[in-house]
């Protein structure tokens, strides 16, 4: 499910809908057994892959997704570290960690936007460890 912002009679309202209606998900270990127990439920049409048989999704697949809520742990980023966004409107933009909030998965990062230096929010699954440190402003710049 994904939250959209629908627009009603001029009132914005935020609803969840389907992001891929008529596929399930499932995250097993695969054996002839369970291929058969998910095969046989009612409704169940088939996989999707070559000959009717699952293909596993690769892990970056499964962030891209959005498939499964990454825990806080598995980001290896602290405060100070040059970061990429991934995806979303900042695609492509460097910038350096000023923030991070486990709670909310969010980090706040500095980057430049027009010239100017902008703090900005973005979710941790949009941003990817940079290992060059970002140059730092001229004095004609600012």
């Amino acid at each position: 499910m994904e939250q959209v912002i629908e627009e009603k009679n001029g009132k914005r309202k935020v609803v969840e809908r389907k992001l891929l209606p008529c596929y399930v998900f499932i995250k097993m270990i695969y054996t002839n057994q369970i291929w058969y127990y998910v095969t046989s439920t009612r409704g169940v049409t088939g996989f999707c892959g070559p000959q009717g048989r699952p293909i596993p999704m690769k892990p970056d697949e499964i962030r891209k997704m959005r498939l499964e809520q990454p825990t806080f742990d598995e980001y290896a980023f602290k405060v100070g570290d040059t970061v990429s966004v991934e995806e979303g409107p900042l695609k492509g933009f460097l910038g350096a960690i000023k923030e991070l909030n486990a709670s909310t998965q969010k980090a706040k990062i500095s980057t430049t936007m027009f010239g100017r230096t902008t703090d900005v929010e973005v979710e941790l699954i949009q941003i990817k460890k940079v290992d060059a440190a970002l140059p730092e402003p001229s004095a004609d710049e600012e």
